[in-house]
């Protein structure tokens, strides 16, 4: 047995020297690939990883073979990561306290894998020297960087190596090394390369000490169909360890997270008599840092009834290669989750990079654990807020986190962002603050800013806990387009149809389409051009606010316009307003829905006609819905109290049962409502009356 060396750190005790459960023989074409540069990869077609006949004596019999593992889902009882060829080779940390960094370029390499980027091999030893203090022997090289040595990390560490440096080298570049880390001299530290990037970061504390439950287990089987590999953290101690894959902790033989690990896979078949005193069936594949040599060729299986591995989950999104000129940001570091006020808005000051103009293509912001949130750019400074502009909003419930957005503004001085959150209550967010662990960042004046409702701003760094906020913005230099053809005077007509002028004075060919937000929606329309203008007709499913862009050699230009979505009655009997659609007809017989759909004009989307349970219906009546794309509303067929579409005696004795005190619902009250003056009172009675003898109609 090797010699064990137990490290406490910030909140991962590392276990040094060990390695990792599920084995895999690689196919000799896999090998080949795998000679190959990443440049070549690139080109090349991935072949299948394992060996049919050794991937079947692995530690489950129920693995499936390649085809039918690239098409699995959640619900699957076993999926295995490492198989369907989305796991690289396990690597050992040494004696050195960096199972937060080994489980981090784990996950991403995989996520590579999943997006079809090809396989990569990054440097550990990189991101060590990128984000820790104590791997450097002068204080030149720990300023901006996590004060710490190399004994130990948190899950924030990777995501602030991939999201504030945006560079990295590879394992062949920077290799780990075979038993400890060695500081070095800045001087000697390599800054790295753009190689990939990330979109999103999420950190899933979905429970606390407490076994995995059926949601959590469903939700990171879901990471991990879609990801490819998920972060998790974990109480080991390999006392625990049964036949050298079955682990499991619980309250009483555990203290705390101790160890990062990747989790790539699971097996619901695996019994709960491997893992002593588990009560359900079922366990994580998980992939060590520890080398070949330990658990089952480095990987362990860790039960569903372990306290720890569903309690803080980290999952990475929208890795790709996309590189960009100049990227900010407004901390170089990612810490642990602070409380906000329910009303909170941050404001961030970038200076502009370049000398010309430059134009934000992405922009990545800090999530609240629940609320909603609201993200502006100014050119102008962040007190005065008619000059922010709104470039993004939505919502976010649970997980910790950083989201990206992407959008086109151009910006050619120094600029600000503000985000504006929103909640019930007091949330938690990712920022970075002075705490004992970080004491080497510097927390400059002039740049970050809080406020509260009443939007009285204070310096982040002049509070008596300084802070940073989690804010990046990823720009590309913005050349200005060739100035032949231009846009201008947007007029939708009467008949929903777009007429925008085009001037042309290079007379030059080009080429168009129509966006929605990010998706192109060219499709649903029909585009022409004639005497200076551009003429679009909608198909009539879609609406909000659309981009027509049209395209001349290096040149795009586009112009903005909106469609809603419009429901508009053509005849007296029918009126709209934004919840009901009433209905006015003679006592006798019932009004049909093709009798609706004769009667109103409607624009911009597609709709039904359906009862409650969303089955179509033919006879109306009081209740009966029409849904949009986006909307609702509610049939309201004017004196059919009763809900039957009929105006009969059971609707008067209805309205006279609410008079004496009897309960009706909304839509029947609004029903009754017929002389429309918001009250149903005996003069609807009389009204009703009058139209039953035929006197008076609706």
């Amino acid at each position: 047995m090797k010699n064990k060396i137990f490290i406490l750190i910030l909140l991962l005790l590392i276990i040094p020297n060990a390695k990792a459960l599920v084995s895999c023989d690689y196919t000799d074409e896999y090998k080949a690939y795998m000679e190959l540069s990443p440049e070549e990869r690139k080109d090349a077609i991935q072949p299948i990883m394992c060996k049919e006949s050794y991937a079947k004596d692995t530690l489950s019999s129920t693995y499936r073979n390649m085809n039918s593992l690239l098409k699995a889902s959640a619900s699957d009882k076993t999926y295995n990561g490492l198989t369907a060829g989305f796991v690289t080779p396990v690597k050992n940390q040494q004696y050195e306290g960096t199972c937060w960094a080994f489980s981090s370029v784990a996950s991403i390499e995989s996520n590579a894998l999943k997006n079809g980027l090809g396989t990569y091999d990054f440097s550990e030893l990189h991101m060590v020297y990128s984000l820790i203090s104590g791997a450097f022997t002068d204080e030149g090289g720990k300023n901006g960087r996590y004060n710490t040595n190399t004994n130990g990390g948190t899950i924030f560490y990777g995501a602030s190596y991939y999201f504030n440096k945006n560079k990295q080298l590879l394992e062949s570049e920077m290799p780990y090394p075979d038993r400890v880390i060695s500081p070095i001299h800045s001087s000697n530290y390599n800054e790295g390369r753009k190689i990939i990037t990330l979109d999103n970061f999420y950190i899933s504390n979905l429970n606390s000490n407490n076994v995995c439950r059926t949601s959590e287990i469903s939700l990171i089987k879901n990471k991990i169909i879609e990801l490819g590999a998920v972060q998790a953290t974990v109480y080991m101690d390999e006392n625990l360890l049964v036949d050298n894959k079955y682990y499991m902790s619980t309250t009483s033989n555990s203290t705390s997270l101790n160890h990062a690990v990747t989790i790539v896979g699971w097996d619901d078949t695996i019994s709960k008599s491997n893992f002593p005193g588990a009560t359900k069936d079922g366990a994580w594949i998980v992939k060590n840092s520890w080398g070949e040599d330990w658990g089952d060729n480095g990987y362990y299986y860790v039960s569903y009834n372990d306290n720890f591995i569903c309690t803080m989950i980290g999952s990475y999104e929208g890795v790709s290669t996309t590189t960009y000129d100049y990227s900010y940001s407004a901390s170089d570091l990612i810490g642990a989750d602070v409380v906000y006020n329910p009303r909170t808005y941050i404001a961030s000051k970038f200076e502009k990079q370049s000398i010309g103009k430059e134009q934000i293509k992405k922009v990545s912001v800090s999530l609240p654990t629940s609320g909603t949130y609201k993200v502006y750019l100014s050119h102008s400074g962040y007190t005065n807020q008619n000059t922010w502009e709104l470039l993004y909003e939505g919502t976010s419930t649970q997980e910790l986190g950083i989201k990206s957005f992407y959008t086109d503004k151009i910006i050619d001085d120094d600029y600000y962002i503000i985000v504006d959150y929103e909640a019930t209550s007091s949330f938690t967010a990712l920022t970075m603050c002075k705490l004992g662990a970080t004491e080497h960042l510097e927390y400059k004046p002039g740049y970050n800013f809080i406020a509260s409702n009443s939007l009285d701003w204070q310096d982040m760094a002049l509070r008596s806990t300084p802070c940073e906020p989690l804010v990046y913005v990823y720009t590309d230099t913005y050349e200005e387009p060739e100035a032949d053809i231009t846009l201008d005077n947007v007029n939708v007509t009467n008949t929903n149809n777009v007429v925008i002028d085009i001037t042309n004075t290079s007379n030059s060919e080009f080429t168009y389409k129509v966006f929605l937000g990010e998706e192109d929606v060219t499709s649903h329309f029909t585009i022409s051009t004639n005497d200076g203008k551009v003429t679009l007709v909608p198909d009539n499913t879609i609406s909000g606010t659309f981009k027509f862009h049209l395209y001349s050699g290096s040149n795009d230009e586009f112009i903005s316009f909106t469609l809603n979505e419009e429901i508009i009655p053509q005849e007296p009997n029918i009126s709209v307003d934004d919840e009901y659609i009433y209905i006015k007809k003679s006592p006798t017989g019932y009004f049909k829905n093709t009798d609706l759909e004769s009667s109103i004009n409607v624009f911009n989307t597609n709709y039904s006609i359906v009862n409650n349970g969303n089955i179509p219906v033919t006879n109306l009546y009081t209740g009966s819905r029409f849904v949009t794309t986006n909307n609702e509303y509610k049939i309201i067929i004017m004196g059919d109290s009763t809900s039957d579409g009929i105006i009969d005696s059971g609707d008067l004795l209805k309205m006279v049962k609410y008079l004496k005190g009897t309960d009706i619902t909304r839509e029947q009250y609004v029903a009754a409502d017929v002389n429309r003056d918001s009250v149903m009172d005996s003069g609807d009675l009389l009204k009703v009356v009058k139209v039953l003898k035929g006197s008076a109609s609706f």
